[in-house]
């Protein structure tokens, strides 16, 4: 450690944290920048105001890829790189059936892969009310995902807002968010 009259010059662990904040930032910003190609070479829908397509999310997997999970136009796409962003896999829709996309940044849409290397997905779209919170999953490494489902039994009548999937060193699968369902609880609502 480097100090100069009483004041810290160079720090290791400073520079360590910096670097490893630095390499992400850069794996974001690659991802970032070929989120355009994605958007224009799966999909001719336009970004909508709901902030499609501006909203990506990642995840590393056991095996060291970076999955990222890209909404775009009326579907949510997943790929994956395994050269830190020069170049992905071919996507891969999530949903099925075109749908309604919502994302904003505090509603982004999540990706976890566990140590089998199954991939999870909660993203966000409009149904009777704005955004419900839909769910699936692939055991094939990505290559399929099973169908789309609400997340809650109150989905219908309650939005949905600010979901978070984790998972256990165990592999069990948790997923928790902030609904509407108990609006009387609210003072004020």
């Amino acid at each position: 450690m480097l100090r100069f009259r009483n004041r810290q010059l160079f720090s290791p662990r400073k520079f360590i944290f910096g670097g490893f904040t630095i390499i992400l930032l850069l794996v974001a910003g690659m991802s970032a920048c070929s989120i355009s190609k994605t958007t224009q070479e799966y999909t001719n829908q336009p970004r909508n105001d709901s902030g499609v397509g501006l909203f990506i999310s990642a995840a590393f997997g056991p095996d060291g890829r970076l999955w990222r999970l890209v909404p775009a136009g009326d579907y949510v796409y997943v790929d994956y790189t395994t050269d830190y962003g020069v170049t992905f896999s071919h996507p891969v829709a999530v949903n099925n059936k075109a749908q309604r996309i919502k994302a904003r940044a505090e509603d982004r849409p999540s990706i976890a892969i566990d140590n089998r290397g199954y991939v999870y997905v909660i993203y966000f779209a409009d149904e009777v009310q704005p955004w419900t919170t839909y769910f699936s999953y692939s055991h094939d490494g990505g290559k399929h995902f099973s169908a789309p489902v609400r997340v809650s039994d109150h989905a219908r009548k309650a939005k949905h807002y600010q979901d978070v999937m984790a998972i256990t060193p165990s592999g069990r699968l948790y997923l928790f968010w902030n609904d509407e369902r108990d609006q009387t609880d609210i003072p004020g609502a």
